[in-house]
């Protein structure tokens, strides 16, 4: 369930994909503050990945990047992926 950041806080979505026929394998992220507006955007091809889980976790990577480049320490993030929230936040172990 996609949730507001609190004022003075950002949300950083971020998302992973993989083409299991073509190989290709992409991620974005998008940064908001609490009222929804877009703060920056970006998507990036990865290339030489095997799932949607690896994507997933460039895309999440790549915007902490993007955080820390920005000097924002404090974010809160949404993925849409279960497994990788899972193994994030040590639930699941890393396959």
């Amino acid at each position: 369930m996609a949730h507001s950041p609190p004022q003075g806080r950002l949300k950083l979505n971020v998302d992973g994909a993989f083409n299991m026929v073509t190989g290709e394998a992409g991620g974005g992220r998008i940064l908001r503050d609490h009222k929804g507006n877009m703060c920056c955007a970006f998507a990036n091809p990865y290339h030489g990945l095997k799932s949607s889980l690896a994507a997933e976790a460039l895309a999440f990577r790549d915007g902490i990047l993007m955080c820390c480049n920005k000097g924002i320490n404090e974010v809160m993030v949404e993925t849409d992926s279960l497994n990788f929230l899972n193994i994030v936040t040590v639930q699941l172990t890393r396959p």
